[in-house]
């Protein structure tokens, strides 16, 4: 039975290395990309977010197992999506979708009004679920993150 729940410290390592499973198999980033997002999700790094309240670690599991994540954070009653990822074998299955609306649903609950993302230009599974999610695209960024173009997203609680 999958399930959405905040990241909690025993899962934390389990949680950094399914993270870099998902990063490191991203066909949009390049080499350069993929070893500096890389850095974001070192269990040390993780664990002193953790307790963070301008922080959010979503996990979406499947029994014990962690097959996907949400990361972002707090910034002036905004929050900035900076990752969303699901394990390759469980895609297409609705969980991104399901790690997002429990997003939502926290975020407007604690006074958020605008939730605002980035995806590459290329990606197009991520460009179809933030369109069919109500997320308008804000800007195209070119050459930005790591030298490549992105497009810029938002959403009004």
């Amino acid at each position: 039975m999958l399930r959405i729940e905040r990241l909690k410290s025993g899962d934390v390592n389990n949680f950094s290395r399914m993270a870099k499973r998902v990063i490191n198999r991203t066909p949009y980033y390049s080499e350069e990309a993929k070893r500096g997002e890389l850095a974001r999700f070192e269990p040390k790094r993780i664990r002193s977010k953790l307790n963070d309240k301008n922080c959010l670690y979503l996990v979406a599991k499947d029994g014990n197992k962690i097959v996907g994540f949400d990361h972002g954070y707090h910034d002036s009653g905004t929050f900035y999506a900076e990752w969303l990822g699901v394990e390759e074998n469980s895609r297409r299955k609705g969980i991104a979708k399901k790690l997002i609306a429990v997003r939502e649903r926290l975020l407007k609950n604690s006074g958020v009004h605008k939730i605002w993302a980035d995806t590459r230009t290329n990606n197009r599974e991520a460009i179809a679920l933030y369109r069919k999610l109500g997320y308008q695209k804000t800007a195209t960024l070119k050459k930005h993150w790591y030298e490549q173009d992105f497009y810029l997203w938002h959403k009004f609680l």
